[in-house]
Parts: structure tokens; sequence; C-alpha cells
């Protein structure tokens, strides 16, 4: 489930008041880090507010090390998504086992943009 979804009618809620700048500093930069100046970095939020919609809400999912997910490397949606295992997850980032190693085999990790899981068949759900 991505935030857009998760937080539905809220978000319009808070975009047509005056409290979205108190929104975006709770979600976006916990979820990005970064420093928040009202006014001087609005640009650089409202770029990652669209980012954010499309990311996976951190609660909506959870995944077991070393299990087969497919990921998106880059928030590019013309990116094919490719098959890794499972990490951990650490401030609502998804983190991956390098060059489809596991945990017994490695221990780089990459942060991955989107994480969906593989049903038996090999289709992702």
């Amino acid at each position: 489930m991505t935030n857009r979804e998760y937080y539905g009618d809220r978000i319009v809620e808070v975009l047509t008041s005056d409290d979205y700048c108190e929104f975006f500093r709770k979600h976006l930069v916990s979820s990005y880090d970064f420093e928040c100046s009202p006014g001087i970095n609005c640009d650089l939020c409202t770029m990652l507010f669209a980012y954010w919609l499309e990311d996976e809400h951190e609660n909506s999912e959870t995944f077991k090390c070393d299990e087969l997910v497919e990921v998106q490397l880059f928030p590019n949606l013309d990116i094919e998504w490719c098959k890794r295992y499972y990490a951990y997850q650490k401030n609502g980032k998804h983190y991956v086992w390098d060059d489809g190693a596991t945990s017994k085999t490695t221990n780089n990790t990459a942060q991955v943009y989107s994480v969906r899981k593989v049903t038996n068949n090999g289709i992702s759900e």
C-alpha cells in the first residue's frame, strides 16, 4: 500500500489547509533525511512529496530477512523490477542484499526505491 493509498483523503485535507508544512516535516523530513527550513526548501519538499506519495507506507507490508522480493532500485517507472533477497527496513527505507546474495554470503546491502512480494509462481502481486 502506497502512502497515497494509506493517507487518502487526509492528503487533500492537508494540502488545502495551513497544516501542510507540519505534515511535510513529520513525514518527508523523517523519510528523506534533510533539513527543513520553511520558505527555503519548499521546492525540494514539493519534489520529494511526489516521490513519497508512491513509496510503500512503512506499516503496509512486512518482509522477512532473506525473503526473495522484487525491487526497483531507482524511482524511475521505466526501469524493470529485479529480484533480490530482502535484508531489513530502517527509518522507513528498505534494504536488500547486494547482487543476489543472502545474509549467509555477504554483509553488503543496498537501499532500494520500492519493494514488492513475489508469489509462488514467480509473478509479483
